[in-house]
């Protein structure tokens, strides 16, 4: 009898035990399925805020397309302007050196 009730408890033992690692098989499948799920929201999230923002920029740039194009052509106009200044001040420099007398 004794070693009935000890089988018992043995056996009670054992179904115990299986249902520990069951249920933290089955924890543990929870958690990674969560995860996965959770890093898939955050990516979808940040992919769709992403496209909303280069929507926005796209948007703005075609809205300021032409005066962003007018400030390139004042500066091109300005960069021109400065050359042929620099090249003017640079004649009249070595002009007004070779002008002057040697002593």
């Amino acid at each position: 009898m004794q070693s009935e009730i000890i089988n018992d408890i043995l056996s009670v033992e054992d179904d115990a035990n299986l249902i520990i690692q069951q249920a933290q098989k089955k924890a543990n499948n929870i958690l990674t399925e969560a995860e996965t799920r959770a890093a898939k929201m955050m990516k979808d999230d940040l992919k769709a805020e992403r496209d909303k923002n280069q929507q926005a920029f796209d948007i703005l740039l075609k809205e300021h397309k032409k005066e962003i194009e007018a400030y390139q052509l004042k500066l091109e106009s300005q960069i021109k302007d400065e050359g042929s200044l620099i090249d003017t001040l640079s004649t009249q420099l070595a002009n007004n050196i070779c002008k002057e007398s040697v002593y």
